[in-house]
């Protein structure tokens, strides 16, 4: 925590501020390693690549979006995966099942939105990226 606090007088009244910040200061444990596979077959996987530097359980959030009739991008899917990684590089998987893609109407392209890696083990955000990936067929 970072306390902060501020006094300033103008024009005979005084103000005083007394703040209280919350501050995360996380080691940088892992990381998107910039290779993903993406299959388009029974359902939506990606295997997004991880890298790290210590063995743990990390965990993968990301909304998925598809392309409706009318061209424009309509929120598909929500989807959350986790996996344990032993050595300094390994993969967690994203899926959007089937039922769920074919009910839903939208199709490629695909993106993928506020991808986020966890170290569950912490429970601290390691890196997020806004507009992760764009898939198309």
């Amino acid at each position: 925590e970072a306390y902060v606090y501020l006094e300033t007088v103008q024009d005979g009244l005084t103000v005083r501020r007394d703040l209280k910040l919350p501050v995360s200061i996380v080691p940088p444990l892992a990381k998107f390693s910039g290779q993903t596979v993406a299959t388009l077959d029974d359902g939506l996987t990606l295997e997004v690549g991880v890298e790290t530097a210590v063995p743990g359980r990390f965990q993968l959030n990301g909304q998925v979006f598809g392309t409706a009739a009318d061209g424009s991008l309509k929120p598909l899917a929500m989807a959350q995966s986790a996996a344990v990684i032993e050595g300094r590089a390994g993969s967690i998987q994203l899926q959007v099942d089937a039922d769920m893609l074919k009910a839903s109407g939208l199709r490629a392209p695909f993106e993928v939105r506020n991808l986020e890696l966890l170290d569950q083990g912490r429970m601290f955000v390691l890196q997020r990226q806004q507009r992760a990936l764009l898939l198309a067929d």
